[in-house]
Formats: structure tokens, sequence, C-alpha cells
């Protein structure tokens, strides 16, 4: 009997992994590329897609030099959000992928503005304006790329970039689609009424299908190319948080994925969306879910860059340290067990949904001569943590409560992090064995899309497997309960209204 696998592709915003999965979710083969940003001038950021998907290529081709062809039952793609590319009819790329934190387009807020109140731009689009999402980039190449804009047959994610090049339809599944703030959630479709405010024809964006729709087998061309059979069904993946969630286990209303990687995001899944005057009174976003009529929210803040940031600013040792020893561990030893009173404020870049900030004002507060390397850590390590509370609390208020949580992404290796957030969260905090797990939603998805699994539960209940629980220390619990309140007096203080 011939083997089943499938190929999990996520393409983040500094680098893809491909990773080759069979039907009980063991990886047999796992590849990585890396690839730098376009940043010629300032606030410019852009990707450049040719290469990516020359790389892209690169790694299928690793994979399938490893297997039969004909055992590869499908391939499933996630991706970043909000960084469109410019196609032709014929697949070809025609232009770099803009990301989110490229601020050029910011002007064209105020022209949505004028015309589309917030409430009823939250009401369809399920999130607040701003120049993160891929509208104002788009509208922005319109204006000043008008060549790119002309020639392109669509503007496509890389979660639909990748299945088009492969020889599927043009497509994008809905959790992308509302990554552009162009989407309808309400009826599923694009947006007349965004479209027509912000000048962009609908016929330069893709076909939209729910998350799991097999959209095409692999042509010939690529076919010979990648070693894939033609056979090969191509699934239509997700947002990479969402992927992340269903790699996770994320199947039932009460759970929610804790990613802490470069960005840290709290997923939460509830059904059903909440009324469009409370999300935007209480600035959060929603996203639709692979469940059907399901939704999730992604809060997030840049919580893993921080520690990057604290590592390089304050590890002054690091060069004979990573001869001899993670200097991450090593660092971590220095955390103390108890909770700090130093306080941060992880502003110290741009945020996205909720608070949208754009000027970076970072603070780090309670420091005297006592304080040492490890307690701003510390502090780091709980003002992360108590952002992403902050909004847990406000989704409560709505009728979203969560029982308990799954952390995943590199960040969660670290047990002192992942025990805070279960003592500050006061909630069971799972940590599943496979971490990385985006490419691990998309097997996932594409077995369930094969009918391999009848549901996600029953896909999730034999592929997901927790490494550890974390508890919830009742005495931590009190004091964090009182370092939040000092933390939302200053937050409030630093970021009036």
């Amino acid at each position: 009997m011939a083997n089943k696998y499938t190929i999990g592709l996520d393409v983040g915003t500094s680098g893809s992994k491909a990773v080759l999965y069979d039907l009980d979710g063991n990886p047999r083969y796992s590849f990585y590329t890396d690839y730098s940003l376009i940043a010629t001038s300032i606030g410019m950021a852009e990707l450049d897609a040719i290469d990516v998907w020359g790389k892209i290529q690169a790694l299928i081709r690793q994979l399938t030099d490893n297997v039969p062809s004909s055992d590869i039952t499908a391939i499933c793609v996630s991706s970043l959000g909000e960084a469109l590319v410019p196609v032709t009819r014929d697949r070809k790329i025609i232009g770099n992928s803009i990301l989110n934190i490229d601020t050029r387009g910011q002007e064209y807020i105020q022209v949505i503005n004028r015309e589309i109140n917030s409430e009823l731009f939250c009401q369809i689009a399920g999130d607040q304006l701003s120049n993160v999402y891929s509208i104002t980039k788009l509208m922005w190449i319109k204006n000043h790329a008008p060549d790119v804009y002309q020639k392109a047959f669509k503007f496509l994610p890389w979660n639909g970039l990748v299945p088009f090049l492969l020889g599927g339809e043009d497509c994008v599944d809905y959790s992308q689609a509302s990554r552009t703030l162009m989407f309808d959630q309400t009826n599923n479709t694009w947006s007349e009424l965004i479209l027509a405010t912000a000048g962009i024809d609908a016929s330069k964006l893709p076909a939209v299908y729910q998350t799991g729709a097999i959209v095409g087998t692999v042509n010939s061309q690529m076919s010979k190319s990648l070693g894939l059979s033609t056979r090969t069904k191509i699934v239509l993946g997700p947002h990479d948080q969402v992927a992340n969630a269903v790699g996770c286990g994320i199947s039932k209303r009460g759970q929610a994925m804790i990613s802490m990687g470069s960005f840290f995001c709290v997923v939460p899944l509830f059904v059903p969306r909440p009324p469009a005057d409370q999300i935007c009174r209480h600035r959060i976003n929603t996203e639709p879910y692979v469940l059907k009529d399901s939704y999730v929210s992604v809060i997030y803040n840049q919580g893993g860059l921080l520690f990057k940031w604290y590592r390089d600013t304050f590890d002054l040792f690091a060069d004979q340290i990573m001869s001899r020893l993670d200097r991450y561990d090593l660092l971590e030893k220095e955390v103390p067990i108890e909770p700090s009173e130093i306080l941060v404020l992880p502003s110290f870049s741009p945020i996205g949904s909720p608070h949208h900030i754009q000027k970076p004002n970072g603070v780090i507060t309670g420091l005297s001569l006592t304080s040492r390397r490890g307690d701003i850590l510390k502090g780091i390590f709980q003002g992360v943590v108590f952002y992403l509370f902050d909004r847990i609390r406000k989704l409560s208020e709505l009728g979203v409560n969560t029982n308990y949580y799954y952390a995943v992404g590199g960040g969660s290796k670290s047990d002192v992090w992942v025990q805070i957030i279960s003592d500050v969260f006061g909630a069971e905090v799972h940590r599943p064995d496979v971490i990385e797990s985006a490419t691990l939603g998309d097997s996932i998805i594409a077995w369930v899309a094969s009918n391999e699994y009848s549901s996600y539960d029953e896909a999730i209940h034999k592929i997901v497997k927790i490494e550890r629980k974390f508890i919830p220390n009742k005495k931590n619990l009190q004091i964090y309960g009182e370092l939040f309140l000092k933390y939302l007096d200053l937050w409030n203080k630093t970021f009036p209204g």
C-alpha cells in the first residue's frame, strides 16, 4: 500500500517553511529558506516576489526529492497577511509584494473615512481602517505605479499566489481576504461599497472561497519542474495565524491560541461574530476561521522582537556566549521567579489592532540601583502578556470567554514566559509537541479537504499532541492582578484616549 503525505507550506515575512507530513501528523521532512526585505527608502518594506517564489520552489523540490510524487496527496499554503502580489493571466509575477509595515498609502485613510463612517466600516470589514492592511497599499499602487496596476490580472496574497502559480485558480480564502479590509464578512464577498470608495476594480481581486477549498491540481509544467504529480490537489490555506490555530488544536468555542514568534498573537475562537457597534467600540478585529460561521480575533504585539531588542542591547557578552551556550537560555536563567515591579509598555514599534499606534513610545519604569538585567527582562515578559490580557478582557465583555490556551512559536520554548501567561490569564496553557504549528495546520486542512478525516475535530484529536500543561500559580495570580492595574494606569497616561 502506498504511503500518503501532504505538504504544509507557510510563507512568512522573513522566510518560508515546507514540511512533509504523514497521515498521523508526523513530520517526515522539513526545510526552511529565508530572504531579505527590500527597504531602499524610509517607510518602504517589500519582498522581491520573484526571488521568494524561486526559493519556495526550491523548498518543494527538496521535499519531493525524498518521496515518490504519487505519494503526495495535496499541498496547502498559509501565509503572512496584508501582502499582495501582482500577476498576469499567464501566471507571471510583475511586481514586488508590499508588506504591512510599509508606510506608503497612509494618506488614503482619510479618503475612505470621509465616505464611510467607522461603525459601518467595521460592520462590513470586521476591523478598524488602518494602513497596516492591503487596501491603502493597493490604492497607492493604482496612483503611483499605474502601469503595474493596469497590467495586473490579479493581486494575490501569498496563500493564493502559490496555488495560482502551481496551476490552480486565482483565489483567496475568507481569512486572508479579511486582511485586505475590502471583504464583506457578512456576505463573504468583496465589498462593493468599500471598493467603489477606494477606486479599486473588483476584477483585480481573486475569487473568494472558504479555507480548505480544493482549487485545482498541479499543472504539467509545475509537475515536471517540482516533482509533484498532476494528481496532487492544491488546497487553499489561510492566513498564517489561522493555520497556527488549527495546528495547535483550536476547534471549539472557549479555546484560544497564543503564538509567540516575532509577533505575539492571541487568537481566540468565537461564535457568533460580535455586533459591529461592539467591534468598533472595543476596537477589536474579526476574521473568519476554518470552521463554518466561526471567527477569530487576531490581537498582537511585537513581543519576540522586543525580546530580541533586549538581547541585542543588554547581552554584553553575546559573541563569547554563542560558541558555548544558547544565550536565550542563559538570559532566562537571570529572570527572578517572583513577579517584577518593573513595568514595561511593549510599544517599542508601531502597533496594529486594536490600538493602531503609529509612533513608537516604549516605556520601562520602576528601575532602581538594585535592578538587574533579569528584572528588566521579567518586566518585558510581563508587559507583553499584560498587553494581550487587556484585550482578552475586552473580548470577555462581549461574551467571548476563553477557558484555556495553546502556546506555540519559538517563544513558547520559554517555560518562564508561558508560566507568566498562565498566571496573568488565570487559565491553563497547553504547549503542543509541535510548536511551529502553521505547517501542521496546513496539513490538517489538506487532510480534511482530501476526506482522509471527516472533520477538523477528528483530525485534531488524532494529530495534535500536548507536550506540557501549565497551571496558574494562585499566589502569582493575585500579585499580577495588582501589577496589571498599575500597567493599565501607565498605559492610559502614556496613550490617553
